[in-house]
């Protein structure tokens, strides 16, 4: 779920809040619950004062004897005159007092009471629509922020105060979605970026183990000279020397997109030594081919890296190939190219599109020795030197080239 935010949507979210605090605040749809709410208190305390008159008069008329007729007789003058008896009535008893009484105090009981019921109903309806759907996602939501259950998203029920909580819920819920996601990526490329450094440390170690078992088997018997022991007391000097250079890089380092491409001088001959010796020591049992196209004394580039890169590479096709192993160096454009090919199986055609992916390969069934870093650190290093990372089949088995860009030479042969 994409849950990147701008500065732009924070502005929009707050102008909408303003217009939701000016139409929709609660304060002023409670002022609209009330008016309803007395009209309908007055609406109703004048019906119940209605039917209690009525009531009074009809008990008046059934319990208190009124005539409802009219006396006709006539004066002593002769004329007729008529009265309207319906107003005189008998003198109450106790009982029937007390009946009246009782009707007529009703009012002063049922007027609070339908008053009171009023603003309960108001009261209630008025929770229900514009508070209670806010108030339960608010709950669910806390619950599951708690939890650090973040996929999901929060949307206001009503534009109002509480639906501007419900906003402001939901922006921090992808502050956090955020921030757990940048440091589930810091914590995966340091674990990354820790299996590369043990990866990329087995060469060189493995270089000066086998040196030094050289040395073990033929010193002792006296069967190397002592210009070729100066020799691989050097090499293996500049093993341990590489190995405090790269240890000290990528402890200085965040990530390994980190890594900084530092071009400088190199002599070609010399670089052309280190390379063969690292394939003498890890292509033992193979016959390496060497087709060098490069034309120039000194090239302008990153020696450390293009080892890393070529350790890898050749690592990945001693593995695979059957007997032997070509290395090509060339120059193309101010690139300098290094290609390894085997006479292996090749690269299958999931291995084509996923061998530069971290933590791939293509032996699933074996208990491995790597990781499948290999081909990954060489793709990202070669990025850092503006260059590429080939991966693809030939007409005898598996080809891999390293591309590192802004090589030159300042001597030309």
């Amino acid at each position: 779920m994409g849950d990147g935010i701008s500065m732009e949507q924070v502005n929009e979210e707050r102008a909408l809040m303003v217009q939701v605090k000016r139409r929709n605040s609660l304060k002023w749809k409670f002022m609209v619950y009330m008016p309803i709410c007395m009209f309908v208190v007055l609406l109703g305390s004048g019906l119940i004062g209605m039917a209690n008159n009525y009531l009074q008069d009809w008990y008046q008329m059934r319990y208190f004897g009124g005539y409802n007729a009219i006396s006709m007789y006539y004066t002593d003058n002769g004329e007729l005159y008529a009265e309207d008896q319906s107003d005189y009535f008998y003198p109450p008893q106790n009982m029937e007092n007390a009946g009246y009484l009782l009707i007529s105090s009703v009012q002063i009981v049922l007027v609070p009471l339908w008053a009171v019921t009023c603003i309960l109903v108001a009261g209630i309806l008025f929770y229900k629509r514009e508070m209670e759907g806010s108030i339960h996602i608010l709950i669910d939501s806390a619950k599951k922020i708690a939890d650090n259950c973040l996929d999901f998203q929060l949307e206001a029920v009503k534009a109002n105060e509480l639906g501007m909580v419900c906003d402001a819920f939901e922006y921090m819920r992808r502050a956090l979605y955020q921030t757990n996601q940048e440091n589930f990526r810091i914590v995966d490329e340091s674990r990354r970026l820790n299996a590369a450094f043990s990866h990329d440390m087995r060469t060189p170690i493995t270089v000066l183990k086998g040196y030094s078992d050289l040395l073990e088997k033929y010193i002792p018997d006296g069967m190397i000279s002592q210009q070729k022991l100066l020799e691989i007391l050097d090499m293996m000097q500049g093993q341990i020397l590489r190995l405090e250079r790269y240890t000290q890089k990528m402890g200085s380092m965040q990530k390994l997109e980190d890594v900084v491409c530092c071009p400088h001088k190199v002599d070609w001959e010399e670089f052309m030594g280190n390379i063969s010796g690292i394939a003498n020591v890890l292509a033992k049992g193979l016959s390496i081919e060497w087709d060098d196209h490069v034309r120039l004394t000194q090239i302008w580039m990153d020696e450390e890296i293009a080892l890393e890169v070529y350790e890898n590479i050749l690592s990945n096709a001693v593995r695979h190939a059957k007997s032997r192993i070509i290395v090509v160096t060339d120059m193309s454009g101010g690139n300098l190219q290094l290609t390894v090919e085997d006479d292996g199986a090749g690269f299958s055609k999931e291995a084509l599109s996923k061998a530069m992916q971290p933590f791939y390969s293509e032996d699933k069934w074996e208990n491995q020795s790597h990781f499948g870093l290999g081909l990954y650190i060489s793709r990202v290093l070669c990025e850092r030197c503006k260059g590429e990372l080939r991966v693809e089949n030939s007409d005898s088995g598996a080809k891999v080239t390293a591309v590192f860009g802004g090589a030159k030479g300042n001597c030309d042969v």
